[in-house]
């Protein structure tokens, strides 16, 4: 059909639903709202050229923000040098068991003579060697030091902050950081927005306009040594919260405005990881089960019982589902794998300004009050077991990656199967 009537390419358009095009695509195309006030006829051409998604452009970015700066310690067994730091002659033993790298902050366990025979401390060596004490002790041999190393790793974190507060510094955003996995590499935070989209709306978790999801990822071994992509979370605020309180078109007293995407922004989000997964070369891509997103936020939510058979639904039931609808006719195989984490027995709390390590059984603090909440995580994952835990696996095959690579992220619908060609009127 090369020429018809308004009615008669309205009709054609909404048959395309019987070929696989989406109801949801036709509305955001735009063409319909131009058909209905054409009153001649109109070509095929022309109906071509009033299709547009120029509004609905996806742009994946990381939002970047003003680092507070604070420190990564490894784990390490150096003795200090006693010939420069005169100290360390004066006392049976002195050795470097955290160092941070950049700034080159060094934890120092020191053992010395004592009435009843040697005892340890740990004490603190800023980046020019020199030991950092606390304000009210004035040499380091005037002080028995910490009975244990964290409050070193918490005057670390304070010193740097005053040494190099005044610097501006950035980075992508790790907001959400804590809340994954311990391990792993490459944390992003991938938000999906569409900034061309004429209405506004923003999360109450980022401060980028017009996001339609968000998933926070890494890239973890699993126990069989594959590199995996995993999906720490998938979400999207604009519409879990239009659909829990309405949409402005609907209810004029919401702030959130009726946008594209509504009942397949998770799918959006799916083949966008999909896309990065093949992309990176990773061996595939892995998420988290129901009761691994129950057990992360159970603090966070203990009396909404809805809600968190919510995450259990979404993670057990739909994302296995799409993940099969959109891989069909690619050969995907669809598993499972387990990976080396630490529990979640102790985990940090903010108290009165600070952070505190609890105990999960017994719901009380059981460290001293920091003011670094890297110190207190840190601290949890030395004391919390190691586990293994399985999880969901999507392995990606030669077809997936030729296929992802040559066609891309399609708005809406599955990725297209091999040699299938798109539904044309």
């Amino acid at each position: 059909m090369n020429k018809a009537s308004s009615r008669q390419w309205e009709a054609t358009i909404r048959n395309l639903t019987k070929s696989g095009i989406r109801e949801e695509e036709i509305h955001w195309s735009g063409v319909l709202d131009w058909l209905a006030l054409q009153s001649q006829s109109q070509t095929k051409a022309e109906v071509l050229e009033h299709i547009c998604f120029d509004h609905l452009k996806i742009r994946l970015v990381e939002e970047v923000r003003k680092l507070s700066p604070h420190l990564d310690f490894i784990e390490c067994n150096w003795p200090v040098d006693r010939k420069k730091n005169r100290w360390a002659n004066c006392v049976v033993s002195a050795d470097v068991c955290y160092y941070e790298r950049i700034f080159q902050y060094a934890v120092i366990r020191v053992k010395r003579d004592g009435l009843f025979g040697d005892y340890a401390y740990w004490m603190l060596l800023g980046p020019n060697g020199k030991p950092i004490l606390p304000k009210e002790v004035k040499h380091i041999l005037a002080s028995d030091g910490w009975p244990n190393p964290e409050p070193a790793m918490d005057l670390a974190n304070q010193d740097v902050r005053e040494r190099y507060g005044h610097l501006e510094w950035f980075t992508t955003a790790r907001t959400w950081r804590y809340e994954a996995w311990y391990g792993g590499c490459n944390y992003c935070e991938w938000l999906l927005t569409i900034p061309s989209f004429p209405e506004t709306y923003y999360s109450k978790h980022f401060s980028t306009r017009n996001i339609i999801a968000h998933v926070r990822s890494d890239e973890r071994d699993d126990v069989f040594g594959r590199r995996i992509l995993f999906l720490q979370e998938i979400q999207s605020d604009w519409h879990q919260n239009g659909r829990l309180y309405g949409y402005r078109n609907v209810n004029e007293d919401s702030d959130i405005p009726y946008g594209p995407f509504s009942d397949s922004w998770h799918e959006l989000a799916i083949k966008t990881m999909l896309y990065m997964a093949a992309k990176s070369n990773v061996d595939g891509i892995a998420w988290t089960t129901g009761e691994q997103q129950m057990e992360r936020w159970k603090h966070y939510y203990p009396n909404d019982t809805p809600k968190l058979d919510g995450m259990a639904m979404f993670y057990d039931k739909i994302l296995p589902k799409l993940f099969r609808q959109l891989t069909k006719g690619l050969n995907a195989e669809l598993t499972e794998t387990s990976f080396e984490i630490k529990e979640q027995k102790y985990y940090a709390s903010t108290v009165g300004g600070g952070w505190v390590l609890m105990d999960e059984t017994s719901d009380e603090p059981v460290s001293d009050l920091f003011q670094s909440r890297k110190v207190v995580e840190d601290l949890a994952s030395r004391k919390n077991a190691t586990v293994y835990v399985k999880a969901p696996l999507l392995l990606l095959n030669e077809t997936m990656r030729e296929q992802l690579s040559r066609y891309g992220v399609p708005l809406f619908g599955r990725f297209p199967e091999k040699n299938e060609s798109p539904p044309n009127f």
